[in-house]
């Protein structure tokens, strides 16, 4: 990947988790009332956690240890 593409994917990851934010925390006030949007805040949170790990994963790219940061979360049973 070029300087460009990496600089241009972490900018649209970190655009996505921040719109993740705002939904999660809609989600958790009406999981108080309805059933189905606990379920979805859960789903949710999971995606958002897994966005996360990419943001990581591509700092490091940028930084030129890629593959560490990637062999480290396999070896915790997390795929990258």
């Amino acid at each position: 990947m070029s300087e460009i593409d990496l600089s241009t994917a972490r900018y649209s990851l970190q655009s996505v988790s921040a719109g993740m934010d705002g939904v999660l925390t809609l989600l958790e006030q009406q999981s108080k009332q309805f059933e189905g949007c606990f379920s979805a805040f859960c789903l949710l949170g999971l995606v958002k956690a897994q966005l996360e790990k990419q943001k990581i994963v591509l700092r490091a790219a940028k930084s030129g240890w890629a593959s560490k940061v990637e062999s480290q979360g396999s070896d915790e049973g997390i795929a990258a």
